[in-house]
Formats: C-alpha cells, sequence, structure tokens
C-alpha cells in the first residue's frame, strides 16, 4: 500500500511498484537485495525513472558455494540488465556487507527479496531501512504464508508503525 496525500493506494502486484516509484518522483537510487535472474531488476530498470539500481545477490547455493544453477543465474543476469548498464550496477555480495556501502537516507526505494527466514528477513530489514531517505519506499516479495519467516519478521516491524502512519495527518 502506498499513501500520497492521505490516501491510500493499494498495488496489486510488484509490477506496480516502478510506476508507483514515477508517481511519487523517486528518481534516485534504489536498491534490489536478492536478485536471482535478474527479472524484477529488469522490470524496476524498464519502468522507473531512477539513475541507479544496484543489484544485489551472493548468487550461491546451499551453504555459500558456487554452482552451475547460481552461475547462470548470475550471467543471465547479467545479460538482462545490459541495455541498462548506464543506470545498473550488479553487486556481487551478501545483503548485510552490501548495506555497509549505502550512508543512511540516501536511497529513494530498496526491495527485499533475498533470504526468506525469519533472522535473515529481520537483518534485513533493520538494516536497510535507515538507508531509505525520508518518502521513501521499503518493499519486498513473499509476504505470503508459505514463507511464514518473511510475514513474522514484516509484521513485528512494521505493524505498529503502519498504525501510526495511517493515523497521522501526513
Amino acid at each position: 500500500m502506498a499513501k500520497k496525500d492521505n490516501q491510500m493506494k493499494q498495488l496489486k502486484n510488484r509490477e506496480e511498484i516502478p510506476f508507483l516509484l514515477n508517481e511519487l518522483n523517486l528518481t534516485g537510487e534504489g536498491v534490489e537485495v536478492g536478485v536471482g535472474g535478474g527479472t524484477y531488476s529488469y522490470e524496476l530498470l524498464k519502468n522507473s525513472n531512477l539513475k541507479r539500481l544496484y543489484s544485489v545477490d551472493v548468487w550461491s547455493g546451499e551453504e555459500g558455494c558456487l554452482t552451475y544453477s547460481t552461475m547462470k543465474d548470475y550471467a543471465v543476469t547479467v545479460k538482462r540488465l545490459w541495455d541498462y548498464r548506464e543506470r545498473s550496477t550488479i553487486l556481487v555480495l551478501d545483503s548485510l556487507t552490501a548495506c555497509d556501502l549505502f550512508e543512511d537516507g540516501s536511497l529513494d526505494f530498496v526491495y527485499i527479496d533475498a533470504m526468506h527466514g525469519y533472522d535473515y528477513v529481520i537483518k534485513d530489514i533493520l538494516s536497510w531501512y535507515p538507508k531509505i531517505k525520508k518518502g521513501g519506499v521499503i518493499a519486498g516479495h513473499d509476504y505470503f504464508d508459505y514463507h511464514s519467516g518473511v510475514v513474522k519478521a514484516v509484521d513485528e516491524i512494521f505493524e505498529e508503525a503502519f498504525e501510526e502512519w495511517l493515523n497521522s495527518e501526513n
């Protein structure tokens, strides 16, 4: 959901996020954490006016081991984002290491779709949230029962803040 001029806007799916960023005039820098094959980074670059998108992923399998599959995802990402290379930076880093590269309040947008376990999601949200400018957007993927760690972490962190936001005048 997004709130503009005290109005609520329900987003149907993540494909609407780039258009929301444009509507909110969020055209600076953004980050996608957890990129896989780069499909969503591509959509963000294609449909938003972000001047720079950082696509962050370790592209490793179980216990940090590189696999054919993960290296293929990396190669596909590079190819997929090639046409946007002037606005795209791929960071082969884990989420928290990448997070340290950004100043607090410097990002217009962060999209989290990395590890889905509760402890990982808590760390990702709490680490990336301060990096977002006032008026910026934090969003994520897989908020449904199958990923109960995601749901629990998001609810714990944002439930009170969301209620305050809904009841605020601004």
